[in-house]
């Protein structure tokens, strides 16, 4: 069941009113949201759109993202600006451009000078998490959900909203749609949001056209930034947890290969301490229970699980893969297991290793098959089972091999459907190759900007099959600011997330004596002290170094001395690191 795609908004003094395009041009009765600006009740009534009265008006809303509750209020938020990725079966997909937050109450609860900050700092935080790349949508179609899944529902499903039969997992405003969702006759304006990656590319190789999809939708269920959110949380729920489908649609035809990635299925924690790479540490909690949650609900989605473990042989990725292989050997479920040191052989630039894995996963591959309906038939090709693809981050590493197996899954589907000759290769259709690589690799950085606040990398492999000292340069860039986001910005960025899909809802009388805010907590003298320090100190060595001096001997006791000053202070600092970071200050259940 479709929802409205256009609403024309009405801002009163008493009330918000939401209604289709239809109703403002039709002038007939239809159904109108309202929300009650003194209470935040919403009533589905039908009548026609009010064209007076009204404090404001806009006539171009594609829909509502949610609801959130902040010390002001409830805030409305809609979305106001969309480009088109394309469309599947003439059911368009769109990404969220632009957006806009409303006030409900017409005028915010009494809030001290104190509150109003905190309030202006939770905003912040929720125009953080929209300001994201890659949040999509569709008025028509179920994007949440594989087109396999979507064929294996029973019958009668399709007479449910979208939102009704969203996959939860993927379901990016269900805590902020919950109290909407609830209202009878609300289905056609609750809109199933995602955030992840869409690509749509109509592509030709000889005389044949045919569109390529790529879809990617992150869990809403362990949500975080790098280091963070790492590991299981206790229902078994993994961070980075990211569903990707590439879709083949040639005439009836269409066809899918599904593929997960996900961090390590372990209870493990990785704090930024200042360092380059935190060490991790394995939770004490019995690892066993939530490893089996995990899987027991990806064999229950998926069927059987093929795990590729892409983490080094070596230094703290080794305890962690040797602990995940231990997990696998002993839970008894059906879990394939392969661990492949990428680092260790692609080094030196022998990216030509990577067909050693294709080669051991050929025959699971072959095993697994891909979803593919020809027509209305009811008797489709299913998919058993999936790859579970996973590096330190799920990013970058990862995404190399995934790309790998697709393109391996969709030189079958082509060599199936003649569209290529058997034995015939994709790399001997240049155009394609471009469409394809350049497809996988901006998939890769938006996934990337997601998680880490930067773009992927080895994306210069993924489009163009191999490695440059430009590409080299480039990650080296995006390494250093990872470093820099990690360290000093992604506390906000973990708590914007925490706030957004409900794991933090916000306390009416936050910030006064009896309920005090989590933003009431002061810095140490020693996290002020010691950067103060630094700072001076390095000030001080800059300045004896470039003022000329009569007496060298003075001036060299000088930068020796503020020398040994910032040494002691930077190492004080490195040795205290988790005192110097942006921390999260919102709570958290684990």
């Amino acid at each position: 069941m479709p929802t409205h795609e256009i609403f024309d908004l009405a801002v009163f003094q008493d009330r918000i009113i939401l209604g289709s395009k239809q109703s403002y041009i039709s002038g007939e009765k239809i159904a109108l949201l309202e929300i009650s600006r003194p209470t935040c009740e919403f009533i589905v009534r039908h009548d026609v759109m009010p064209l007076s009265g009204y404090e404001r008006y806009i006539t171009m809303c594609y829909g509502i993202f949610g609801v959130i509750n902040l010390l002001a209020g409830p805030y409305l938020i809609i979305i106001t600006g969309r480009d088109l990725v394309g469309d599947v079966h003439n059911h368009q997909i769109w990404r969220i451009t632009t957006h806009e937050i409303i006030p409900v109450f017409h005028s915010a609860r009494s809030l001290s000078s104190k509150q109003s900050e905190f309030n202006s700092r939770y905003l912040s935080m929720v125009r953080n998490v929209l300001s994201s790349p890659g949040f999509y949508y569709s008025p028509s179609l179920d994007i949440t959900h594989s087109i396999q899944r979507v064929y294996c529902f029973p019958r009668g499903s399709s007479s449910l909203s979208l939102f009704a039969r969203a996959d939860a997992r993927f379901l990016w405003n269900h805590f902020l749609l919950k109290d909407l969702s609830e209202v009878e006759g609300a289905d056609d304006f609750c809109i199933p949001i995602i955030l992840g990656f869409v690509a749509i590319k109509q592509c030709h190789i000889k005389s044949r056209s045919f569109k390529l999809m790529l879809i990617s939708r992150r869990s809403s269920q362990r949500v975080g930034v790098r280091y963070y959110t790492r590991g299981l949380d206790g229902e078994g729920n993994a961070a980075n947890y990211v569903e990707t489908e590439q879709i083949l649609l040639l005439e009836t035809i269409q066809s899918s290969f599904v593929q997960t990635r996900g961090s390590v299925p372990l209870l493990w924690s990785q704090a930024p301490n200042l360092r380059y790479k935190p060490s991790p540490v394995l939770g004490l909690d019995n690892q066993t229970v939530g490893f089996s949650k995990h899987f027991a609900e990806q064999i229950s989605t998926y069927n059987q699980q093929h795990v590729i473990n892409l983490l080094d042989n070596k230094g703290y990725e080794k305890m962690l893969s040797d602990n995940y292989k231990m997990q696998v050997d002993d839970c008894g479920l059906a879990i394939s297991y392969i661990h492949f040191d990428f680092h260790k052989e692609c080094s030196k630039l022998r990216w030509h290793n990577l067909y050693k894995l294709m080669d051991m996963l050929e025959r699971k591959q072959e095993e697994m098959g891909y979803f593919f309906q020809a027509g209305n038939s009811t008797n489709a090709t299913l998919q058993h089972g999936t790859f579970r693809t996973n590096c330190i981050d799920c990013l970058d590493r990862t995404n190399v091999v995934q790309s790998m197996l697709a393109r391996r899954s969709l030189l079958t589907v082509l060599h199936s459907v003649n569209v290529l000759q058997e034995g015939e290769r994709l790399d001997l259709h240049p155009e394609f190759e471009f469409v394809f690589k350049n497809m996988w690799a901006d998939h890769a950085d938006v996934l990337a900007i997601q998680y880490t606040g930067t773009k992927a990398l080895k994306t210069d492999y993924t489009r163009t099959g191999k490695r440059s000292l430009p590409g080299m340069l480039r990650d080296g860039y995006n390494s250093c600011i990872r470093y820099v986001y990690n360290n000093f910005n992604d506390g906000f960025r973990q708590d914007s997330l925490d706030l957004f899909v409900g794991n933090y809802q916000v306390r009416p009388a936050e910030g006064s004596v009896s309920n005090p805010s989590p933003f009431d907590t002061k810095l140490s003298y020693t996290q002020i002290l010691a950067p103060t320090s630094l700072i001076i100190l390095s000030s001080l060595l800059f300045i004896t170094l470039i003022l000329p001096s009569t007496n060298t001997s003075l001036q060299l006791a000088y930068v020796l001395f503020w020398g040994l000053g910032v040494s002691v202070s930077l190492l004080y600092i490195l040795s205290n690191g988790k005192q110097f970071v942006n921390k999260p200050v919102l709570y958290r259940k684990d």
